[in-house]
């Protein structure tokens, strides 16, 4: 049976992101020392419709695959995979035999690989029964490079033609240049098996030619990209491409450490006070400096100055962001409350994008004094304190949200690594189910490929579903330049209440407040005083004696407030 074929290979350029990227996960973290076409350990982070290359173990689900990876650093090599000029050759002579090795000669510094094309006529034999059957024939070529030594290129298995055609076979050898070595570079083909001494047996190797070739030398620069040589015969058309990526450096505080082994990896971690600098670039998936990098960003961002952005308010983001936290699979592990692990493919609207990213630190952006700040839903102090007596009439009007609207069922779309595709986790509220049936909400959580993470949002989304009361009301300037979007206030309503709790201040020490009316204030239980202090903030103390319009407290405010 003839079974030797020649063989075509399909070349595939990929970009895969703006620069400067780590680069793909593995090997973990600095691929790019490694050399081009060599046995690359991040063989195992491309997958080819959905198959990785190669395996965990080592092995391969695919073969004669060549990669060459670029990060997207501002001055990088050119990929040599598009030949941008190619010249065939003949070589004046034909056949190579086990004595003679055949040698050419390359001058031209331009030329960046050479394809030796090896011919064999036919590849067979005869048995003494009449029989056709394949045999062997085993070469090597090897390079030198301005009168150095010969170094082996091809040999081994790699060289072995294996086989039966009784037609004509040709194979292509790539050997590519080192353009550091001094020149002229000599190619020589050796034929390792002995010639045939028999009628019998043709196992004849020649050649005649050999293609210089000038690669594309574009560089791509500040582009991540993956270049790609597959041999056709393993795939019907193009296959679909996935690469598993360590994302673009964005610059984080000068006090961040980025936490590269154990739990959290990719996450950040803090050690003493922030002064609003900022340090080296490194790969974080924290979503806070992930933001910051977007919007400062020349090439794909909004360009905007980092005196545009209070980076404090980025910082205490930050800080929440990357707590670790159980991951919720019962196993022990820890990861970041909330990380950003996204591809955004296509220019979209910037406040579509600010928003979504925000989403994922259940966050919003806003204008304030000149910059632009960040909130977020966290636990925090009280800012501010609103009573009957500093908003306009009708006073506080709540209302509720319909039964209709609020989930007790959520459904989050996120992105799994390990399978490459979207999944869906299902939350539920047991007790609201019960009353009022299953309805069911379905998320996307943006830039999410952890199930815990996933979890929480669902469990997030039910909770704020179960808070169904709003409260609207009119208030005066003085509370309006100080309270901020995402702040934490406390409405004291005695409609609420039943009594009277809230008023306005008179007069004021730091011990001693007098009230604008004491008319059934009365001391209960453990009572407290909170108050705003002339800074704007909130501070509560134990009351221990009320006298007519007098309140004292059991220890000094901070400063004494307003009146």
């Amino acid at each position: 049976k003839d079974n030797l074929d020649s063989k075509q290979f399909a070349t595939v350029l990929d970009l895969i992101g703006e620069g400067e990227l780590e680069g793909l996960k593995y090997p973990d973290p600095h691929f790019i020392n490694a050399i081009d076409g060599a046995a690359n350990p991040w063989h195992q982070s491309i997958f080819f419709n959905n198959t990785p290359l190669q395996n965990r173990d080592g092995s391969y689900n695919f073969k004669d695959v060549i990669v060459h990876v670029r990060a997207g650093q501002s001055n990088q090599e050119s990929i040599p995979i598009n030949e941008n000029v190619s010249t065939v050759k003949s070589t004046g002579f034909s056949e190579v035999s086990n004595s003679t090795p055949r040698v050419v000669q390359i001058t031209d510094t331009d030329v960046d690989a050479v394809k030796v094309t090896i011919t064999v006529p036919q590849l067979q034999q005869y048995t003494d029964e009449g029989d056709i059957e394949g045999t062997e024939v085993q070469l090597e070529i090897a390079t030198q490079y301005s009168g150095g030594s010969y170094v082996t290129r091809v040999s081994g298995d790699n060289g072995k033609i294996t086989g039966r055609t009784g037609d004509l076979y040709q194979r292509d050898y790539l050997i590519r240049f080192d353009k550091s070595e001094s020149w002229p570079v000599n190619i020589k083909v050796t034929r390792v098996t002995a010639d045939s001494t028999s009628s019998k047996l043709f196992n004849v190797i020649q050649w005649n030619a050999y293609t210089e070739i000038k690669y594309d030398q574009r560089k791509y620069n500040n582009s991540a990209l993956v270049g790609l040589r597959l041999d056709a015969e393993q795939f019907s058309s193009i296959p679909v491409r996935k690469y598993l990526v360590k994302g673009i450096k964005v610059k984080v505080p000068h006090n961040a450490t980025l936490r590269t082994s154990g739990d959290g990896v990719g996450s950040l971690s803090y050690s003493g006070t922030f002064n609003g600098e900022l340090g080296a670039a490194v790969c974080t998936n924290d979503p806070a400096w992930c933001l910051f990098d977007l919007l400062t960003s020349e090439r794909y961002g909004l360009n905007l100055d980092e005196s545009d952005l209070d980076k404090f308010s980025f910082y205490a983001v930050s800080q929440y962001c990357s707590e670790l936290i159980d991951d919720g699979t019962g196993t022990g592990k820890k990861e970041p409350r909330y990380s950003l692990n996204v591809n955004i493919q296509s220019a979209q609207e910037a406040y579509t994008v600010i928003n979504q990213i925000c989403s994922v630190f259940r966050g919003m952006s806003f204008w304030s004094a000149g910059s632009v700040s960040l909130t977020q839903d966290s636990p925090k102090d009280t800012s501010y304190l609103f009573t009957i007596a500093n908003v306009l009439e009708p006073g506080f009007t709540y209302a509720n949200s319909s039964q209709k609207t609020r989930a007790t069922v959520a459904v989050v779309k996120y992105f799994d690594n390990d399978l490459r595709d979207y999944q869906y986790e299902e939350v539920k509220d047991e007790t609201n189910i019960a009353r009022y049936g299953s309805i069911v909400k379905n998320i996307e959580a943006y830039g999410t490929t952890s199930r815990g993470q996933a979890h929480r949002l669902g469990r997030w989304l039910l909770y704020e579903h179960s808070a169904n009361e709003t409260c609207s009301f009119v208030t005066s300037i003085d509370a309006g330049v100080v309270c901020r979007p995402g702040d934490v206030i406390e409405i004291a309503d005695e409609l609420k209440a039943g009594e009277r709790r809230s008023g306005r201040i008179k007069s004021a020490t730091t011990t001693a407040i007098t009230v604008d009316n004491g008319i059934n204030l009365t001391l209960g239980s453990q009572p407290t005083l909170a108050v705003i202090l002339s800074d704007g903030s909130v501070e509560s103390k134990w009351v221990t004696n009320i006298s007519s319009d007098v309140i004292t407290v059991s220890s000094a405010f901070s400063s004494a407030p307003n009146s």
